[in-house]
């Protein structure tokens, strides 16, 4: 029998041996020709012209993961989808156990005078560190060379009354400087339009024993922590622009500060209590509420709030670090040090740290790559997956590691970590020279 002509708008019926006009409601399927199948070319023609616009916007993005899968150097690989930002958050532990085999350790600093650097702190465009009798050290980032020597510092800050082991630092809001802190005197300095170094201010607090925190809020304002010069209690000094400091006593030193937000500062205490104050409130009158929100198994050494605003990281003595949920934290008496209370809400997640007793190692938390870094007594650093508890690394320095900050390298974007151990900073990049990494990114 001969193919029967197709008549657009109409289907042939083989039963009735006639032609029919194709209307909205029709759905005889036995047709080669009706609405349905009008409609689902027309849905086709739609999904083949959309797959070809992103098909064509995502061509060069596509021929560069093209590149990257077909690399046989993982090198090159890893730091391409590093510049890329084809990482995905939470990072996986793979990913970070790729990172974590790429480290190469390089020697950018050594103090002088065979004085071992006690401090160290980094921002875009450079590097920090304090060293006993030297002060501050500006160490501008270079631009020209990825693997460049940078033992020069361009500015020089010496800083009265702090002469001594530097023992906590942190950056001034919008990168303008640094805030240290040294025996009973804590100290700003900060860059110039001309990077010259200056210091603004010293203040020494005659009633401390020992500053062992700093920590400033967005606005400004700074938050010093100790121990009291008679032994018996803490000191928690919070200054602002507008009044006076107003120094409170806590019943054990503060070792660690960190701000939740511009008004909710938490305390870390050698007692393993931390402590919330809000400073809204009058606290000069009524500090009876500020009672212990959650423990740790040890003294508290470090602070680090999360980017989700619920979850902090505790580093402390006793070989742990834990993963805080605030939420659930809930008001709790008594000295803590070497235990963890029944009514205490458990950790979400533990780290081990090998750190049984020693103040003032490095610690550092990188949440773009989802990453913890803890220095221990066997003068090793790990690296520890936030969200796994797992070591991705260990790194050996032979010596005492006393700061850890993460960076991001400002010639091609990747992290870098940066290490005070003895007299060296150490940088651990995924070592790759600039003009190799760019001629594998061309075309």
């Amino acid at each position: 029998m001969p193919l029967l002509p197709e008549i657009p708008g109409f289907y042939y019926d083989n039963e009735k041996k006639k032609y029919f006009k194709i209307t909205a409601a029709h759905t005889n399927t036995s047709a080669s020709y009706n609405a349905d199948r009008v409609r689902q070319e027309q849905e086709k023609a739609r999904e083949a012209e959309e797959r070809r616009r992103e098909e064509e916007a995502t061509r060069p993005l596509l021929r560069r993961k093209r590149r990257l899968s077909d690399s046989s150097n993982d090198l090159i690989n890893y730091r391409l989808r590093m510049q890329m930002g084809l990482f995905q958050a939470p990072r996986r532990d793979g990913d970070l156990a790729m990172w974590a085999d790429m480290l190469c350790d390089e020697r950018v600093i050594e103090a002088s005078r065979d004085q071992h650097i006690s401090g160290m702190e980094t921002m875009p465009g450079g590097i920090f560190t304090f060293a006993p009798d030297q002060g501050i050290r500006w160490y501008p980032q270079p631009y020209d060379h990825f693997y460049e020597q940078r033992n020069t510092a361009s500015r020089i800050a010496k800083l009265p009354d702090m002469e001594h082991r530097m023992t906590s630092s942190t950056i001034l809001p919008g990168g303008k400087g640094i805030l240290v802190a040294s025996g009973q005197t804590y100290a700003t300095a900060s860059l110039g339009d001309d990077k010259r170094l200056n210091v603004d201010s010293v203040v020494k607090i005659p009633d401390a024993g020992a500053i062992w925190a700093c920590v400033t809020n967005p606005s400004g304002a700074i938050a010093v922590g100790g121990s009291y010069k008679s032994g018996r209690g803490g000191l928690l000094s919070l200054t602002t622009h507008t009044g006076s400091p107003l120094q409170l006593r806590p019943d054990s030193d503060v070792l660690a500060l960190t701000y939740i937000d511009n008004n909710v500062l938490l305390s870390g205490s050698r007692n393993g209590k931390i402590q919330i104050y809000d400073t809204r409130r009058n606290l000069e009158k009524d500090v009876s509420h500020e009672t212990a929100r959650t423990s740790h198994i040890s003294s508290i050494t470090h602070l680090r709030k999360l980017n989700n605003d619920h979850h902090i990281i505790v580093n402390g003595l006793g070989g742990q670090a834990a993963l805080q949920d605030l939420r659930y934290c809930r008001p709790m008496t008594g000295d803590q040090r070497g235990k963890i209370p029944r009514c205490s809400v458990q950790p979400v997640l533990t780290y081990q740290t090998y750190n049984k007793g020693t103040l003032g190692l490095g610690f550092d938390v990188d949440e773009e790559q989802e990453l913890l870094a803890v220095a221990g007594e066997d003068h090793k650093v790990r690296l520890c997956s936030i969200s796994s508890g797992q070591i991705i690394k260990t790194l050996d320095l032979q010596e005492e590691v006393t700061s850890i900050r993460f960076s991001k390298d400002m010639i091609d974007g990747c992290r870098d970590m940066y290490v005070t151990a003895g007299a060296f900073v150490h940088r651990f990049h995924t070592g790759f020279p600039r003009e190799d990494s760019d001629e594998e990114m061309e075309g």
